[in-house]
């Protein structure tokens, strides 16, 4: 009898998730009040507000229909705002300079970063089919796919490096941190090279190659390494930051890694390539074109998960994504917080939230002062939560939504 009963619960709790209404926050709050816009044929934004748990809560949420032909997704990276703090490298954005810049109907704030160094997002990050982070099993990923479709995912990756018919494993990308035999990658989304202004490579011997991009091909298919080719502009052992232009690239080898480039001479091509691997059985790499990530995963396949350090159970203001089973519908959500008007939630509370819009997978993203969810609204861009700083933060990368029916 108990284990029938468990049994009736369990599936219960599972069907809450399944068969929840998608995107509507009606019956969650307390004196709520919801009020919802549409912002195109396949946005629409929705505020959802009121008390629950004894404390006030204000949430924003942009709820996108990816099955409409003229609505799509993309990863944007900043462009505005480069810190001269040493160990700073990469530039970054408010969400309200996201919209103006790229002219999206919708952004979110998305990827952790190294907030107190060197500013890059943690986890895999992919723009426009180019790799700019490798990904990272502490940092769950989300996929977005040629044909429209949202995944989230853990996966893998190879990647190599290869100069005439020696080949050598290509390390990481955009990483901070570079010793022993590794060879890391740092593109045009890094400022600079590390040289010595990175505090990782202080002192230490390293060799950094410039390249100026000859091609990018992208895979063709799953079997096929993305495969980036450059020309050697510059070969540098003084330790000295340079920039790295738009269209140029660095390949930073530590000490026991120089080796490989003792033979490589100014004019001569550089091979880079790489792939993603472990994907779910429903994607194939080659059709990926933008990925970012986040932490903890919140739903998985229907079934709320659960945490109990400190970050699971301690209220933030938080961001969020969530996705249908089919994957074509997706949740921009964020919750407001550190404020009278709105208490942030903990993880275990948006876990419940997100699961009584429907979802059937969902990612926690940046959240803090990061939270930031703007739109063009009436024509006009603006900020929909309160950022808890009292002012928008900059941020390395942002989620934005586009119609190409409303573009300005």
């Amino acid at each position: 009898m108990k284990k029938s009963l468990a049994l009736v619960l369990l599936l219960a709790t599972v069907s809450f998730v399944q068969c929840a209404t998608w995107a509507e926050p009606t019956g969650f709050f307390e004196q709520e009040k919801i009020e919802s816009k549409q912002l195109s044929s396949g946005v629409t934004w929705i505020s959802a507000s009121g008390t629950k748990w004894g404390s006030p809560f204000q949430t924003q949420i942009i709820a996108v229909d990816l099955q409409q032909p003229n609505v799509s997704l993309r990863m944007l990276s900043g462009s505005r705002f480069l810190s001269k703090k040493p160990g700073h490298f990469v530039a970054r954005s408010t969400i309200s300079q996201y919209l103006k810049d790229a002219g999206a109907l919708a952004a979110m704030n998305i990827p952790f970063f190294e907030i107190a160094s060197s500013q890059m997002p943690f986890g895999l990050l992919m723009i426009d089919q180019k790799l700019l982070r490798e990904p990272s099993p502490h940092y769950p990923s989300f996929l977005y796919t040629a044909d429209k479709r949202f995944v989230f995912a853990a996966p893998n990756w190879t990647g190599f490096i290869r100069h005439n018919l020696q080949k050598h494993p290509l390390t990481a990308i955009n990483r901070s941190a570079l010793s022993g035999d590794e060879i890391v990658l740092y593109t045009d989304f890094w400022a600079r090279s590390p040289g010595h202004d990175a505090p990782f490579l202080k002192e230490r011997k390293t060799r950094e190659i410039l390249l100026e991009t000859a091609s990018f091909r992208p895979a063709k298919n799953q079997n096929e390494d993305a495969t980036l080719v450059g020309r050697v502009a510059e070969i540098r052992d003084d330790g000295k930051s340079f920039p790295i232009a738009k269209g140029q690239f660095v390949l930073a080898a530590a000490e026991s890694a120089i080796p490989f480039f003792r033979h490589v001479k100014q004019g001569e091509t550089i091979e880079v390539g790489w792939r993603l691997t472990d994907l779910p059985a429903n994607v194939e790499w080659q059709d990926i074109t933008d990925a970012g990530a986040g932490s903890p995963i919140l739903i998985h396949e229907g079934k709320r998960q659960h945490g109990t350090n400190s970050f699971w159970k301690t209220r933030h203001p938080r961001s969020a994504l969530a996705v249908n089973a089919t994957g074509d519908k997706v949740l921009l959500i964020v919750v407001d917080g550190r404020s009278k008007i709105s208490a942030g939630m903990n993880l275990e509370e948006l876990t419940d939230f997100i699961a009584h819009l429907g979802a059937w997978n969902a990612l926690n993203v940046d959240g803090g002062g990061s939270s930031a969810l703007g739109a063009r609204v009436d024509g006009v861009s603006r900020i929909l939560n309160v950022p808890s700083d009292g002012t928008e933060r900059n941020v390395p990368v942002a989620l934005g939504v586009f119609d190409s029916a409303t573009s300005p």
